[in-house]
């Protein structure tokens, strides 16, 4: 299976919508976030480490590990699931 590791937007914006593989999100600053847009539709994507992004419309991320900031769309869905306020 293939894999990439993503740290910059420009990275991101290089793969392809039907990618088949395992993205790994590891990029982004709070003044300049990993920006995903879209459902990659057959990867599997994973946000970890340092990561710091921004999900717009129907993108999506397959799995959290070690994630320390997370910003945008998706904060306030994950806060109210968790049960606490941000």
């Amino acid at each position: 299976m293939k894999e990439v590791i993503v740290k910059t937007q420009k990275e991101l914006d290089k793969i392809k919508k039907d990618f088949d593989g395992i993205i790994y999100l590891e990029g982004g600053t709070q003044h300049n976030p990993l920006v995903l847009t879209s459902k990659f539709e057959y990867a599997y994507v994973v946000a970890r480490g340092q990561a710091v992004l921004y999900m717009q419309g129907d993108s999506q991320v397959n799995e959290v590990v070690n994630l320390h900031t997370i910003v945008g769309s998706i904060i306030s869905t994950m806060s109210h699931q968790m049960g606490f306020l941000l």
